[in-house]
């Protein structure tokens, strides 16, 4: 299972067919910390393969999408926004292909 996967789209597109980038080559300034997330070409090699690596599993539904990441937080609602069903990459970025819900669809278009 991939690890803790979180996804900053803040900079990325969301597609209007239902794809999202989730992950390019590049330099991330976290704002809170000040970190810096360094994604490489080994990074999205990693993430590529950790993915379908798991989606190969008999019983994979997909990658939750949630709101804020709440499912990390016993105290916050795990709904599901939506399910990461395939990960392809497209030159220097990582996009998901979703399944969309119907709280995740009405959080988009709202």
């Amino acid at each position: 299972m991939i690890p803790n996967l979180l996804i900053y789209n803040r900079a990325l597109d969301i597609k209007t067919d239902g794809r999202i980038e989730v992950l390019k080559l590049g330099e991330y300034t976290h704002a809170e910390t000040g970190l810096v997330e360094v994604v490489d070409e080994s990074c999205l090699q990693k993430v590529l393969a950790a993915f379908n690596r798991d989606a190969a599993a008999e019983n994979f539904a997909g990658i939750l999408i949630d709101e804020d990441h709440f499912s990390y937080d016993p105290a916050r609602s795990s709904q599901a926004f939506g399910w990461i069903q395939k990960l392809v990459r497209e030159g220097d970025t990582l996009i998901a292909n979703t399944e969309v819900s119907d709280l995740g669809r009405a959080a988009v278009v709202g």
